[in-house]
């Protein structure tokens, strides 16, 4: 059992709705990729999430206090084919 941040750190996509294989989950946002279990990025490198304690006890599981801390940076390019124009303001 894993627990990491919902967000991902392209563009706050919600990763527990993302399609999950093994221990890769993919946004389902821009198809970033995420290690659940050591929440590391595996489509950009130094973007990683946030990792928690869990444990499973009596048929319930607990997640506990945060074991790695996850970057604030967002933005990035996309993995899923798009691109997106620059606009200037």
């Amino acid at each position: 059992l894993f627990a990491i941040d919902d967000a991902c750190t392209h563009e706050d996509g919600p990763l527990g709705e993302g399609d999950i294989d093994g221990v890769v989950v993919t946004c389902p946002y821009h198809d970033w990729r995420f290690d659940v279990s050591s929440g590391d990025c595996l489509s950009q490198d130094n973007r990683h999430v946030a990792c928690y304690e869990v444990i499973e006890h009596s048929g319930l599981v607990w997640v506990g206090k945060q074991t790695r801390q996850g970057t604030a940076d967002r933005g990035g390019l996309h993995d899923d084919g798009l691109n997106s124009p620059q606009i200037e303001i």
